[in-house]
């Protein structure tokens, strides 16, 4: 499974980069909300490429690929729970972009995105175990809406992930077009 993901993320990242008509580099902080966890401490930071294609004046799809840090934990010092995660995304996105003048606009991206864990562990009252000594299920797929506000090169908005594994994240983006 490991080796199909693999060779579909390069695949998708091809040819997406064929098809570029314009790009983004973004920097993403989110805020996750574990449904039915108490939880502190909870850090995501994503870092993303994405590549764009125009279909018509103001529609187009964009794809590219996604690196995902989420650790999150709960608990006292001497008996915590934590959780730390690397993933890669290939996010496939429709989007509208509304020009307000020439250099601004709104940006508004939708679409799913399919996930991989390529590494992580969990921590239990200091005993380590590894995502790639589990047992589990390391692909998921995800919603991902997001509305930006697009000045000249550079955008700033708001992004939101929903997920098959009953978990949410909300965040701030910025980013830098080309």
């Amino acid at each position: 499974m490991k080796k199909i993901c693999v060779i579909l993320f390069a695949l998708f990242s091809v040819t997406t980069m064929s098809a570029q008509e314009g790009g983004t580099i973004k920097v993403s902080y989110f805020f996750p909300e574990e449904v039915g966890m108490n939880y502190e401490n909870s850090v995501a930071l994503q870092f993303s490429a994405h590549f764009g294609k125009y279909l018509t004046d103001g529609i187009y799809v964009k794809s590219g690929m996604d690196w995902l840090q989420y650790s999150w934990g709960y608990g006292l010092a001497t008996n915590r729970y934590e959780i730390d995660t690397h993933t890669i995304g290939i996010p496939l996105l429709a989007g509208y972009s509304l020009r307000l003048t020439d250099s601004v606009g709104i940006n508004i991206d939708m679409g799913p995105s399919l996930n991989y864990i390529i590494a992580g562990k969990i921590t239990d009252d200091g005993d380590v175990t590894r995502y790639k000594d589990l047992d589990v299920d390391r692909t998921s797929l995800t919603f991902v809406a997001e509305v930006a506000l697009k000045m000249s090169f550079f955008s700033v908005g708001f992004e939101g992930k929903f997920g098959d594994d009953s978990y949410e994240m909300w965040g701030i983006t910025l980013g830098f077009g080309f």
